[in-house]
């Protein structure tokens, strides 16, 4: 009977080794899905074994919209500080050249998103085609010039 017990614990032992390397073999056998285990639980075993409550859930959801909040926040707060450095900027501009700017030259600085350097260069290009117009008629040329751009798009 002893003999027999270990004859059939022999089998038993090739029957394991021969289905094992017949599982490696084809990944679509069920047998290799039992035997081959993953050596340590990724998230979505976490997830599933432990699942978030409605409350967290919630929470994350309120936590991400007061994250998209603050970030818009921030962002308008940087567009405020660049256009009041531009106008801070153009108002040292303004007190160097000891000139008044007229109401035609301050809608187009504030059009053009308080650039002082650059309203100044479009004033001049068209006042360099028309040096017999007035510093004021260029401003109106080149606001117009810009509105009818916008207009197009």
């Amino acid at each position: 009977m002893t003999i027999t017990t270990l004859i059939a614990i022999l089998l038993l032992i090739l029957l394991w080794f021969l289905l094992r390397r017949k599982s490696s073999t084809h990944t679509n056998d069920k047998l290799a899905k039992f035997w081959e285990r993953p050596k340590y639980a990724t998230k979505w075993d976490i997830e599933i074994k432990y699942p978030k409550s409605k409350f967290l859930q919630e929470k994350s959801i309120e936590r991400k919209r007061k994250e998209a909040i603050e970030k818009e926040r921030l962002e308008s707060e940087r567009k405020k500080q660049i256009i009041e450095r531009h106008i801070k900027a153009a108002r040292k501009e303004v007190q160097n050249k000891h000139e008044p700017l007229s109401k035609a030259e301050l809608k187009l600085l504030s059009s053009l998103f308080y650039d002082y350097p650059k309203t100044c260069q479009l004033i001049e290009a068209v006042q360099s085609n028309y040096p017999e117009e007035s510093r004021q008629w260029c401003a109106e040329v080149v606001l117009s010039e810009l509105e009818a751009n916008t207009e197009r798009k």
